[in-house]
């Protein structure tokens, strides 16, 4: 079983369930439009509803929604572009709730930006908030980690 935190429209996910046909998913974004995208793209890649354990709103950083990931009971989490996307003072919440949605021997596996990527320095100084930190068009933050170190604390603080 395979939850991503995070979902989006699910560009993650669907390669996962089309490639192995057996995998049950849950999926779960702060963006109910996500939410949304992301089952019409289920439906249109023609794969069994059956196998969409849950794919619900959730914001981790606050709490909401946890209950309902503590249910997934995973064998891996994804946190594909996600963490960029949560404060920095938030993101212990986040990664403390997917370490508990794991079964015992499940692997969280996760990927972002980083420190002086393009899109970094493609943000307008009118969308920067403070040192790494920018706003979206759409709202959301993006956060730029300075290192893998910082994302071990994290992982550390979290479990």
């Amino acid at each position: 079983h395979v939850l991503e935190i995070g979902c989006g429209c699910g560009s993650s996910l669907l390669p996962v369930l089309k490639a192995n046909p057996m995998v049950t998913v849950t999926a779960c974004d702060v963006s109910p439009s996500a939410v949304s995208l992301f089952k019409e793209a289920v439906k249109l890649a023609g794969i069994d509803s059956s196998r969409i354990s849950r794919a619900f709103e959730a914001d981790l950083a606050t709490g909401e929604g946890r209950e309902a990931l503590m249910a997934s009971s995973a064998d891996t989490c994804l946190l594909i572009f996600t963490l960029s996307a949560v404060m920095p003072e938030d993101m212990h919440r986040v990664l403390g709730a997917a370490f508990r949605a794991l079964r015992p021997g499940g692997a969280l596996l996760f990927r972002d930006y980083a420190l002086y990527d393009m899109p970094q320095l493609r943000f307008p100084e009118s969308q920067k908030i403070s040192d790494r930190l920018y706003r979206r068009l759409d709202g959301t933050l993006r956060w730029e980690r300075p290192s893998a170190l910082h994302c071990g604390h994290q992982l550390n603080t979290a479990y």
